[in-house]
């Protein structure tokens, strides 16, 4: 779920008493929805929790983003003071799917082109 829409999710269930905490990749949008508690970690996108296979620094960033229900009392966006921990590895993301130009022709041409595309990646999840 996008940071915009867990920060505005978390006003509307504040407002039935119950309080929330997110942890925001986009600072930018965090601070135009004004979520009541975030914790912006400055790690690569679709990396919430900072780095893959070290399982104590991503529970410290889940203590730290629930120890945000103790501290703050108003609208609050604060800043993880950890980097990820460089391990040596170079892994690079890639996205596996080709995405070609879109083709010419009709609307519903390029529509099937693209749901063709794309079928083989939904089987597989």
């Amino acid at each position: 779920m996008c940071t915009g829409a867990v920060g505005a999710l978390g006003n509307y269930i504040e407002r039935s008493g119950v309080a929330t905490t997110s942890i925001s990749l986009i600072r930018e949008m965090s601070e135009a929805v004004v979520p009541p508690r975030a914790l912006w970690v400055p790690f690569a996108l679709g990396r919430p929790l900072g780095a893959t296979d070290d399982a104590e620094f991503q529970k410290n960033v889940l203590r730290t983003a629930f120890g945000l229900l103790d501290t703050a009392i108003e609208p609050t966006i604060e800043d993880y003071p950890l980097e990820v921990p460089d391990k040596g590895s170079s892994e690079t993301w890639s996205c596996p799917l080709n995405l070609t130009p879109e083709s010419s022709g009709s609307l519903v041409e390029r529509l099937l082109a693209e749901v063709a595309r794309l079928r083989p990646w939904a089987i597989e999840t």
